[in-house]
């Protein structure tokens, strides 16, 4: 029994380490926040957009701070990319150093914070380095939401980061994030998720080392060119759609359609966008071998690791498919109002 107990102890330590390792390789697919999309690249070649700046540290590092576009529509998705550099061409081992330029650098979520060297933070108004401490932040992801991180991730630390030579890869990875946004949460109470009003707005970027970097962009009113009417008979129906997972776990999303046609689907996609900023995409098992039939349903379901289903956040439908004869369809669904 005590050869057994031993082995028992040895099995969990190793199952520890295990964890840990495992949490260290994988830290930049944490569970992302419900405001914002954080994406990791393990070997993409980070290209900068059209509006992007960089700062320079005395450690070889170089911080890039990057978006799509310097001016954007209300509603719009704005795309986030942070990219930190080794600019020399050698190998570069760099201790943590925990000097922040601003307490308020994260990834979108508390999870995906955890053992990064770089994070940014969100002001609306015009801001240089000297006074967007002064303003008030704007949250990325529900202050008072739930997140279910990976346990080995918790409060996980580095002593150093080894960079390759004029490379952004690490030890733990490449150190690459994307974000993608289209509002914010205005603050710590019980507050609605909120698209950005039309204004000046300014990112911060910084690392561990003290690099600080900004850069701004415009939201304009939406300009709308055309109008179209809604479908009086559309195509498919939206039978149901619920949320069967309680706050506090990772909801699931299950969309019923139904065929109103008075032909068969050989196809039929669903894309739930707007209640996070993160779209996402159902498919439903309709096939040309199975075809959903005139009057027939279709059930197609996911968890949504990114977004908080049905907590007062506006979202949209939009279904598309193809019939038998190979007529394609496509429209927006609205949910109707409560």
């Amino acid at each position: 029994m005590k050869h057994l107990y031993v082995f028992a102890v040895i099995v969990i330590l190793l199952l520890g380490i295990l964890a840990v390792t495992v949490g260290c390789m994988n830290r930049a697919a944490t569970t992302p926040s419900p405001a914002t999309t954080v994406t990791s690249f393990p070997t993409k070649a980070f290209i900068p957009g059209v509006n992007s700046a960089s700062s320079k540290s005395t450690n070889g590092l170089s911080l890039t701070l990057s978006l799509d576009a310097a001016t954007y529509q209300t509603g719009q998705r704005i795309t986030i990319d942070l990219d930190e550099k080794n600019m020399l061409a050698t190998t570069n081992n760099i201790p943590a150093s925990d000097q922040w330029p601003y307490d308020g650098l994260g990834l979108g979520s508390r999870c995906a914070s955890y053992g990064s060297p770089f994070g940014i933070a969100l002001f609306q108004g015009n801001y240089n380095s000297s006074d967007y401490s002064t303003a008030t932040q704007l949250y990325l992801y529900d202050p008072n939401g739930i997140y279910l991180c990976q346990p080995a991730l918790t409060g996980i630390s580095y002593a150093h980061y080894t960079f390759q030579s004029s490379s952004d890869i690490t030890q733990f990875g490449q150190e690459i994030f994307e974000f993608t946004m289209k509002g914010y949460w205005p603050d710590k109470k019980d507050s609605e998720y909120t698209r950005l009003d039309p204004g000046v707005y300014t990112v911060v970027a910084g690392d561990e080392w003290g690099a600080l970097v900004l850069v701004h962009f415009t939201v304009t009113e939406t300009v709308t060119t055309t109008t179209t009417s809604p479908i009086e008979n559309p195509p498919v129906a939206v039978q149901s759609i619920d949320k069967t997972a309680d706050r506090g776990q990772t909801p699931t999303v299950q969309i019923v359609l139904r065929n109103m046609s008075a032909e068969s689907i050989i196809s039929l996609h669903a894309v739930l966008e707007e209640f996070a900023p993160e779209d996402y995409n159902f498919s439903f098992d309709v096939t040309a071998v199975k075809p959903l039939t005139p009057g027939s349903v279709s059930l197609a379901a996911r968890e949504l690791f990114q977004g908080q289903f049905g907590a007062g956040i506006p979202y949209d439908l939009i279904i598309s498919g193809m019939y038998q004869s190979g007529k394609t369809f496509s429209f927006t669904w609205e949910p109707p109002a409560n």
